[in-house]
């Protein structure tokens, strides 16, 4: 088996450790997670071709005779397509077909190479050095200050999101009282937590799949209660630990998780 793949001629795919990385940028590095990895693996060894939800699902969990559903997938084909856009890709890198599956179109050349590699990255080192040397040292100096202060500011801007997302979503919680028990129904147990929701679009064990993903804990002793939250539309998810059940009188100490990315 080659060592690497170069996607469209610009990123490559180190197999051995699951790593991508543009030949432009060789020391930033992304780390696929294991899952993610096997997905580019199997749909580059596809060879353009139409690669099934089903047969990814069994090639990556079955075989270990783990149980997911095609949501978990999703999830990690979105983070894919995600990290691979993030080095200069194509969003149409991975293309999903409905109802069939996905492929890297065609119009993105997949190369099996080795040496190759190290040349390329040589090469464009060398390049980069050299333009550096041009470049007047006043403006080598000047943009990482521009930079830095620039993401500095979008540091906190997201940081203040987040935060208010998180205070808005606990004052909710801690405030509602009956429109919960109205809204949330008891969909079943996982470990020690009752778990709630409002939407047949998510199965409880789609929802136990994303407790596990997320390692929010449910073996307390107690009787804790799991309130999960899925909008399609804004692709956003959230759950709710409490530490007992929300109702018309009581109140409840909760932990809040948050994540965007569910991809139908």
């Amino acid at each position: 088996m080659v060592g690497y793949y170069l996607i469209d001629k610009k990123i490559v795919y180190n197999i051995d450790n699951g790593e991508i990385f543009n030949l432009d940028k060789p020391e930033v590095k992304v780390k696929l997670s294991n899952p993610a990895a096997k997905c580019l693996q199997k749909i580059i060894d596809a060879d353009h071709q139409i690669v099934s939800p089903d047969e990814l699902i069994n090639d990556i969990w079955g075989q270990k005779g783990i149980v997911v559903g095609t949501n978990t997938l999703y999830q990690h084909i979105y983070i894919l397509r995600k990290h691979l856009c993030s080095l200069g890709l194509d969003k149409n890198i991975i293309k999903t077909t409905p109802r069939s599956g996905f492929n890297i179109p065609l119009e993105f050349t997949i190369e099996p190479c080795q040496d190759e590699v190290e040349w390329v990255k040589q090469e464009n080192h060398q390049k980069q050095h050299h333009q550096e040397e041009e470049t007047p040292a006043l403006a080598i100096n000047e943009l990482p200050k521009r930079n830095s202060r620039f993401l500095k500011k979008r540091s906190i801007y997201y940081l203040v999101i987040v935060f208010t997302l998180i205070i808005s979503s606990s004052f909710y919680i801690y405030n509602t009282k009956n429109t919960q028990e109205i809204n949330y129904l008891l969909m079943g147990k996982h470990q020690h937590c009752n778990i709630y929701g409002k939407d047949d679009k998510f199965t409880l064990l789609y929802i136990k799949s994303r407790i596990d993903m997320y390692n929010i804990q449910c073996n307390e002793l107690g009787n804790p209660s799991l309130y999960y939250f899925g909008n399609t539309e804004i692709k956003r998810e959230s759950i709710f630990l409490c530490d007992n059940r929300i109702d018309g009188d009581a109140r409840s100490n909760c932990k809040s998780y948050h994540w965007t990315g569910y991809e139908n």
